[in-house]
This record gives C-alpha cells, sequence and structure tokens, in this order.
C-alpha cells in the first residue's frame, strides 16, 4: 500500500495526504494534510479503505468502501485528526461504490477508489472488473507507473450509503475519550491529558482555564 501511494504522490504531487498506512494501524496520529487529501486506511481485521475530502464541504470527509461500511473508534479518530476541523462536528460519509465479490479484494478496491481520486474521476462512478485488477495492480508496479483502473459502463454516482455527526472537542480536535474538563471562561470541554492536568485537581478547584484561555 505504501509503494502504491508513493508512486500517486509522485504522479500526482498536487493531492495531499497519501501517507504510510503504519500509522493508521498502529494507531498512532497521522500528519494533518495542507489540502484536499487522499488516504488509504487499514480498519480493524485487515480491511482496506480509502478516505479522501476532496470536493467536500468544511469538516467532511468521504469513505470509499467496498463492502459493509464499519468505524471503530480508533478510525473515528484518525479521520478526525486528518480532518483536524475547528468546526463542532465532523461529517463522515460512505459512499455507495461498487461492492466486490468475496472478502479478498478490499485493497485493489481502495487503490482503485485512491487511483480514481487522484485522476480526478469520482469513484463511486466507476464499474471496475474485478477479475483483471490484481493483473492490472501488477503491471503498473512493472512499469513503475499507476494507471486508472479498467472500468466498464458507467455507475450511477454520487449516493450515501451512510453518514455520521461526529462532535470533536478540545485543541486537538478529537472525540470525547477518558476524562473530559469544561474550561469555566470559553466554556469549551478539553481532554485532561491535552491539558496536562487531573480530573481530581480540576474538580477540586471551582475555577479552570484552558491552555489558550490562560494565555489570553
Amino acid at each position: 500500500m505504501d509503494h502504491v501511494q508513493a508512486l500517486l504522490k509522485r504522479q500526482q504531487p498536487h493531492i495531499y495526504g497519501l501517507q504510510g498506512v503504519g500509522a493508521v494501524s498502529s494507531n498512532f496520529f497521522i500528519g494533518t494534510p495542507d489540502g484536499p487529501f487522499v488516504q488509504i486506511m487499514n480498519l480493524s481485521n485487515c480491511h482496506w479503505v480509502t478516505a479522501s475530502n476532496i470536493n467536500c464541504p468544511v469538516g467532511t470527509v468521504n469513505v470509499y468502501d467496498s463492502m459493509t461500511p464499519s468505524s471503530p473508534i480508533a478510525f473515528r479518530k484518525q479521520l478526525a485528526w486528518l480532518l483536524f476541523s475547528n468546526t463542532r462536528h465532523i461529517t463522515i460519509r460512505w459512499l455507495d461504490i461498487q461492492r466486490q465479490s468475496g472478502s479478498s479484494d478490499c485493497g485493489l478496491f481502495a487503490i482503485a477508489a485512491a487511483t480514481a481520486l487522484s485522476f480526478g474521476l469520482d469513484p463511486t462512478e466507476q464499474n471496475w472488473a474485478q477479475p483483471t485488477m490484481r493483473a492490472h495492480l501488477l503491471a503498473c508496479f512493472t512499469a513503475d507507473h499507476i494507471d486508472l483502473f479498467p472500468s466498464s459502463k458507467k455507475r450511477r454516482g454520487g449516493r450515501v450509503k451512510k453518514e455520521l455527526h461526529l462532535e470533536v472537542f478540545c485543541h486537538c480536535r478529537q472525540p470525547a475519550d477518558g476524562e473530559m474538563v469544561q474550561c469555566s471562561a470559553c466554556e469549551g470541554w478539553f481532554h485532561c491529558r491535552c491539558e496536562n492536568t487531573d480530573i481530581r485537581r480540576c474538580k477540586s478547584s471551582s475555577v479552570f482555564l484552558c491552555k489558550v484561555c490562560r494565555e489570553a
């Protein structure tokens, strides 16, 4: 996957993201892209999907999943980090791309979706020839160049299979997780770990100020 993304990044330097997937699968924070991004991501049980905010409103990301949509908490956190949105909520949309046959080709479909997005095409409109996808990818590796995966008649695109509105908080713009504390000045909620404070200390005091309000 990393080699595919490195080739796409070389061919399409205007596309952000395309970072190493190890950061996601290891539950480390990945860098927030500076512009519209494409990112292949690994969910639990070795399931591959593609995420992108190309042509999305602020605070929204599209997920291209060739199987049944799922959203483990680690996956939601990584999407929030990719967006790093100042909006109160982020919106995660699972778009209706071609459903794969069987259970072993999700990686091929994730690569095909990332390639289509990198070339300015809508993955929801593609109807890939699944039996030829593996040979096509091998040919791309041999040529050291990623080409669009062969697609037959155009599908009706743009349909949303599932939509999730996820509230985000704190300086890190992540979902609520663990102990949280509210700032007495701005009334925002913050993770205690991000504020480097202890919830017991906050409860014993009538006033708590977040980092930004303390420095104001």
